[in-house]
């Protein structure tokens, strides 16, 4: 994870949600507050600088020491784990893998009981889900049972993709899904 922006001891919640995979931080950050309003960190608006040099507008905004605290609290955020990335790359991503194993009957965000997997691939049995590294460090006892269930109810192994490394390609994906299949 790239550092934060500091500003007088305080970083932007928006911005370490982001790093941390969330698509829309703004909604994930309501629902906080609607509901953990009183076991959230102290938090305040302030304006950071964005990355053309101007000032942004008012975002919530946590001291740098209460970050551990805050990534507590992902773990309430039922839809973070089950999360369908917007981000293009991903997208490309997953039109090329549903193309590439076309044979193996392709299924882009299926829903499993109470859970979305990015990919499933029906015929070899395996799952792939788009999990970025902080959110996989952060939340990881929640994503293992996730994953346990999963893999219980659909018979099938689970390969766990960061799409938010930098240089990410779908080759990568489409490698690692080979050697795992031995092919």
């Amino acid at each position: 994870m790239r550092s934060l922006q500091v500003i007088d001891g305080y970083i932007s919640v928006f911005e370490l949600m982001t790093e941390m995979g969330y698509t829309r931080p703004g909604t994930y950050w309501k629902e906080l507050l609607k509901k953990h309003q009183d076991t959230l960190p102290e938090h305040k608006m302030l304006q950071f600088i964005k990355a053309n040099g101007r000032k942004g507008r008012k975002v919530p905004a946590i001291r740098k020491e209460d970050e551990a605290l805050l990534i507590q609290h992902f773990d309430v955020l039922v839809v973070a784990s089950d999360e369908i990335f917007d981000r293009e790359v991903v997208q490309d991503v997953l039109k090329t893998l549903c193309l590439a194993f076309q044979d193996f009957e392709p299924e882009s965000h299926l829903v499993v009981g109470d859970h979305t997997i990015d990919l499933y691939l029906k015929k070899v049995r395996m799952a792939i889900d788009f999990v970025s590294a902080p959110v996989a460090l952060a939340r990881k006892e929640t994503l293992l049972q996730r994953e346990k269930e999963i893999r219980e109810r659909l018979d099938c192994t689970f390969l766990t993709v960061d799409p938010l490394t930098e240089g990410f390609h779908a080759g990568q994906v489409v490698f690692a899904l080979r050697k795992h299949l031995g092919i």
